[in-house]
């Protein structure tokens, strides 16, 4: 089943409403099937392209891989996900508070969204917030600056998720390339995904700034599991059709509902919200960073989704949520027709 004119025409109208260069790569998966739509806007037109391989920041979808990660290490009784991540670091934290692994994975830890002090070095330093965010900052911040907070809903955090991927490192004695590497990009059978500091791929896509200038590419230190990924629809194609085999007990772990409340759920990494008619999950994640801005909505029990990945900057001023609306609208429209 190809494109039809209607996801055709919304794609195009997103591309169109954006700087010159501005550029989309669509997968639409269904069953065993994948089929793939790029457009680009050149300024006085907008063309079809096979950019299936081209490669993007996918920004905070990072987190979905890193919670794969997690899954993957539970199942090889590295740890377990209920365990603290106290014992994998040689210092107590401030007064003694715990942190699970299954807390950092679905924000429930009561982390704030970064560390105290860090929002303003982020906001007067908005082209690489992150770059000071390195180890021994982070282990200062457990000591010293620790505070969780007494409710334990669902409460976004990049540091939370930061965290997790360096406690993953240390509780198996690999860095963080290296457990992506074994256990999502190799597993997968990702070739084109990779982790930012290690890209040098001609396919990168250029990043576009708010302003339809190049972007620059942050730097993310300890919040790499946050958001540091590079990857193509191709590649997201192949670990979504992971999650379709009914055999992948690692992956039917990960999105196991662990946290309900009532505006939102969560599994490992994922968001997962009711269909249009409420009988079933379906799982979601977005992604922005200064350059890029991306999207993931999958159906597992239909074995539909789709992804979006663009160099649409996610610090435009009228960005706004226009990518997780195209992969919204995509979703109902197929919905409506089947």
């Amino acid at each position: 089943m190809s494109f039809s004119d209607f996801e055709v025409s919304k794609i195009h109208a997103l591309v169109q409403d954006f700087p010159a260069n501005t550029e989309v790569s669509v997968a639409k998966i269904q069953g065993s099937d994948n089929y793939f739509y790029g457009a680009k806007n050149l300024g006085n037109e907008t063309i079809e392209l096979d950019n299936s391989t081209a490669i993007f920041e996918i920004g905070s979808i990072t987190k979905v891989l890193t919670s794969s990660v997690l899954a993957s290490v539970a199942k090889d009784e590295i740890i377990s996900i209920e365990d603290d991540i106290n014992p994998y670091f040689d210092f107590e934290f401030r007064r003694n508070q715990q942190i699970s692994f299954q807390s950092l994975a679905t924000h429930t830890s009561g982390l704030p969204s970064l560390p105290k002090g860090m929002l303003w070095t982020a906001i007067f330093n908005s082209s690489n917030p992150y770059k000071d965010c390195d180890i021994p900052s982070l282990e200062r911040y457990l000591k010293s600056q620790l505070k969780l907070s007494k409710s334990k809903n669902i409460s976004y955090s990049n540091l939370g998720v930061g965290l997790l991927s360096v406690a993953l490192s240390r509780a198996s004695n690999l860095n963080y390339h290296a457990l992506m590497q074994r256990y999502v990009f190799d597993y997968y059978h990702m070739p084109e995904t990779s982790i930012s500091t290690y890209v040098g791929n001609s396919r990168v896509v250029k990043g576009l700034d708010k302003r339809g200038n190049e972007a620059k590419t942050w730097d993310f230190g300890y919040i790499e599991g946050a958001g540091a990924v590079l990857s193509s629809t191709k590649d997201l194609s192949n670990y979504i059709q992971a999650n379709f085999n009914p055999g992948n007990d690692c992956l039917n772990f990960q999105r196991r509902v662990r946290v309900a409340e009532d505006s939102q759920s969560m599994a490992l990494g994922w968001f997962v919200v009711d269909d249009t008619n409420g009988d079933r999950n379906l799982y979601f994640h977005n992604g922005g960073t200064p350059g890029f801005t991306s999207a993931i909505l999958m159906d597992v029990e239909r074995k539909f989704a789709y992804i979006v990945l663009s160099n649409i900057s996610a610090l435009h001023v009228r960005k706004g949520h226009r990518v997780d609306q195209l992969i919204d609208e995509l979703l109902i429209n197929e919905y409506l027709d089947t």
